[in-house]
């Protein structure tokens, strides 16, 4: 009798094992399918979390050649014990993300007619960017930005640059005031 309990103690251990390892492979391969045609993951590592969802990093060539870092999460929909998971993977703000986002205001302020001469973002934190501009208009007047990029639902950073009051030429320079399309893939089955 007292073998058949560290039996089935085995077995109900086993299988509760594999439970956890064939969770970790679900969300591993959601993570995987809501990346298609975004590039090439080179490397995903989840880790169990104390709510029995998973997060960790992944590593992504994108089809641009640029390899980039990114934070997923595989947050379950359902009960502990059924139901699917939600996954959502953004690129991590490092030095890389703030050059695109620096990219992208100089190419919608020149799409407004005017040039960048110097742009600066800052990581604020994981989901913002601040940052300065210094714009000049088609007449040659300059213009001081205060820049803000923010993590949308979607993932990806629209910034938005407004004039500095009481800076620069007399009037305000093509700045970037509405959000835009970001150059920056979506980090998730969306994003």
């Amino acid at each position: 009798m007292r073998l058949s309990a560290i039996a089935l103690g085995a077995a109900a251990t086993l299988l509760a094992g594999c439970n956890r390892d064939s969770d970790k492979e679900t969300a591993e391969a959601l993570i995987r399918a809501s990346m298609v045609g975004q590039g090439t993951i080179q490397q995903l590592e989840l880790s169990r979390q104390p709510d029995n969802n998973f997060a960790g990093t992944m590593t992504m060539r994108r089809p641009d050649g640029q390899v980039v870092r990114l934070t997923c999460t595989a947050r379950r929909s359902g009960t502990a014990t059924t139901g699917d998971f939600a996954t959502s993977c953004g690129q991590v703000l490092d030095q890389t993300l703030l050059d695109e986002i620096e990219s992208l205001i100089r190419t919608l302020v020149e799409q407004r007619g005017g040039t960048v001469t110097r742009v600066e973002m800052a990581r604020q934190d994981d989901d913002h960017a601040t940052g300065e501009a210094e714009v000049r208009d088609p007449s040659g007047a300059s213009v001081r930005l205060r820049c803000t990029a923010a993590r949308e639902s979607n993932g990806r950073f629209n910034p938005r640059c407004e004039p500095v009051a009481g800076a620069g030429g007399p009037a305000p320079a093509p700045g970037v005031d509405e959000p835009a399309p970001s150059e920056e893939p979506p980090p998730e089955g969306a994003h």
